[in-house]
């Protein structure tokens, strides 16, 4: 009687099934011990169970009844989680299709089991290397499986196993698809596994060969353990002694640095090496993303740009913080020095600009034209954003002076600016007294001063000199306040005191409300873009789930858990979307700035004073919409990951 404890025991295995209404047992009532160190074949014709009792060994299945104990723990009372984790430290397994990632290169695959397990990249590869080394495939790193012979693919499907330093390696049928000269360097590589790192083997198979090298055979027909055979003393392969040495040296150390979880790094490898495989697709799929985060942001930067170029035309600084205050319309109460007076000594008021502004009639050589006359003070010229381009502001409040706006001179046909300065001009203004009566009065004066407006046919006197000999009051007094949080506490004063309040932040108000809508209206085109993007997203994961199914089964079968596989799923889904999001903001913001250019050489070309420009893409905004194209992306994968997580092990590696 062995009185070693084993390390693998089964008992009253069975397992059942069902296909419709009918039962088909499988195994019935196995029970088996295998110890340390035991090299066990298990043989039996097709049909015979084998393959099921090393699925149920692997814990890749699980049984109708009984139990297996591996290191005295019931594996089929663990969750799915713990199970994974029992995978990927305790068994390394072999099938015979290989199951080698196509994705991945020799090396890859062989560090894909420690990629589960978290080891560090310096520790994996050093890892990698030795576990190529043992069965001889160490300059063969870089191949994919496709450019491997069937013999060195199963290689390095025994280096994937033995990686992770497994005391225990399951191997299905490792010579069902190998010619005779590789299927016995299979053969003899186990056996060397076995006698000098002392794994304890247990490997299903109908190929005699392997019972010479074998320490127990067991024969399993029609679901049951037939008969036992022990191996013939001395019998072992010539040259056994000679392997050894030369091999001795190639023993893989313990695991250390184990932090047993997917590191995000290493998922991204991961999602990027499926990615580079479908590079067709994939990019595809990305460019769908970019043509819908493109439309977003282009557009949008369209609305941001006319927005902005708008309220620049509407207003500048100085302006923003200007209230213009007249009186109500019927009102008796009228604008006069008084209420300047009044308005001046208002908390947050930094400066006041009285003004009056009444049409006239300009004449020069013997030419008229209807113009507005603005009456205002020469300190408060800038305030109301007049600017001289040519010639000089007043001399003094009282003096006969004239400011021209280009437009005023464009209506007499006066294409040189400068010979009209110091020649004098008649002025017909139409004033109006306290009962709104009528009267004209007529004033010389000189053309002092130009400005470059070019939209209205404005003049402007010095408020004094305007003022003589008129029975008028003020149109307009125009207050500064210090900030724009103090706007509508002065506004709320002056109406108080019965006049009435307007400020270009309503106009600009009303123009962001306006744009808000544009915008908001843009952005939903370009969304109709990005959900179809989306679709595409959704589309190509699920054929990818469809495509990788063989693949989430070998992942899961050596060691990932549903969690690992749901998260390589979710990464490689934000990778559509991180690289659809940075292109087609890259994208959008390389044609605004062509079409920015060309607009600007465009205005340049017609000698025009102002500078707009139409697209502009606020930095927050891109990079708001560059996560939002990302969660997008997660959003799209989620659906395709849960279902990739939630495959079977076993159902998915028997999918072709």
């Amino acid at each position: 009687m062995n009185r070693r404890k084993p390390v693998i025991e089964i008992n009253g295995l069975q397992k059942t099934f069902q296909l419709g209404r009918i039962k088909i047992p499988v195994l019935k009532g196995i029970g088996l011990k295998i110890y340390a160190g035991e090299f066990v074949v298990i043989f039996g014709p097709s049909g015979s169970g084998k393959t099921t009792l090393l699925s149920l060994l692997g814990g890749l299945d699980k049984p109708t009844s009984g139990e297996i104990k591996v290191f005295g723990e019931n594996i089929f009372s663990l969750n799915p989680e713990h199970l994974a984790h029992f995978r990927r430290r305790r068994i390394g397994m072999v099938f015979q299709q290989f199951n080698l990632v196509s994705s991945l290169n020799t090396f890859l695959n062989t560090q894909l089991p420690l990629f589960f397990i978290g080891l560090k990249r310096r520790e994996r590869e050093k890892r990698a290397k030795g576990a190529l080394e043992i069965v001889g495939l160490r300059e063969r790193l870089r191949n994919k499986p496709l450019e491997l012979s069937g013999g060195e693919q199963q290689r390095v499907a025994i280096a994937r196993a033995l990686v992770n330093n497994p005391a225990i390696l399951l191997v299905d049928e490792p010579t069902g698809n190998l010619d005779k000269e590789n299927g016995q360097k299979i053969i003899e590589l186990l056996w060397w596994l076995n006698r000098h790192q002392k794994r304890t083997i247990v490997l299903v198979t109908h190929n005699v060969r392997f019972a010479r090298y074998a320490d127990r055979i067991i024969y399993l027909e029609n679901g049951r353990l037939s008969r036992e055979k022990g191996r013939a003393a001395g019998k072992e392969e010539e040259g056994e002694e000679e392997r050894g040495k030369k091999t001795a040296k190639l023993e893989l150390p313990a695991l250390t640095g184990v932090r047993d979880r997917l590191g995000f790094l290493d998922s991204w490898k991961l999602a990027l090496a499926h990615f580079s495989l479908v590079k067709a697709r994939s990019l595809l799929t990305v460019m769908g993303v970019v043509l819908g985060i493109a439309s977003i942001v282009g557009l949008v930067s369209l609305g941001f740009g006319l927005q902005k170029t708008t309220s620049e035309q509407i207003a500048n600084i100085d302006a923003l913080l200007t209230i213009a205050v007249s009186p109500k319309p019927g009102s008796k109460d009228v604008l006069n020095d008084n209420v300047v007076a009044e308005l001046q000594k208002l908390e947050d008021v930094t400066a006041v600009s009285p003004s009056v502004v009444l049409p006239a009639e300009i004449t020069l050589n013997n030419v008229s034209t209807s113009v507005l006359v603005n009456g205002v003070k020469k300190e408060n010229l800038k305030m109301e954003s007049v600017e001289i381009s040519r010639g000089a502001v007043f001399s003094s409040d009282e003096a006969g002076e004239l400011i021209v706006s280009k437009a005023v001179l464009k209506s007499f046909g006066e294409e040189n600016n400068q010979a009209v300065l110091g020649r004098e001009v008649m002025l017909n203004i139409v004033s109006f007294s306290d009962e709104q009566l009528p009267a004209a009065v007529k004033k010389t004066v000189k053309i002092k001063g130009l400005t470059e407006e070019t939209a209205t046919l404005n003049v402007y006197l010095p408020l004094n000199f305007m003022q003589q000999g008129m029975k008028t009051n003020l149109t307009t007094v125009k207050l500064k306040v210090k900030d724009r949080q103090s706007i509508d506490k002065v506004r709320s004063q002056v109406e108080e005191k019965g006049f009435f309040s307007s400020s270009i932040k309503d106009l600009l108000d009303q123009v962001d409300k306006v744009f808000l809508i544009v915008q908001t209206a843009l952005g939903i085109l370009g969304g109709i873009a990005l959900l179809v993007a989306t679709l595409g997203i959704i589309n190509t994961m699920t054929i990818s789930l469809l495509e990788r199914t063989r693949e989430i089964g070998i992942m899961k079968a050596i060691g990932a858990t549903n969690h690992d596989i749901n998260k390589l799923f979710l990464e490689e889904a934000s990778l559509f979307g991180m690289l659809g999001g940075a292109l087609g903001i890259s994208l959008a913001w390389f044609f605004g700035y062509l079409i920015n250019h060309f607009l600007l050489y465009l205005q340049k070309t017609a000698q025009s004073p102002s500078q707009i420009i139409i697209f502009i893409t606020p930095y927050r905004f891109a990079v708001l919409i560059f996560f939002f194209a990302w969660f997008v992306a997660i959003l799209a994968g989620i659906y395709p990951a849960r279902r990739a997580a939630k495959l079977s092990p076993l159902e998915a590696l028997r999918n072709d």
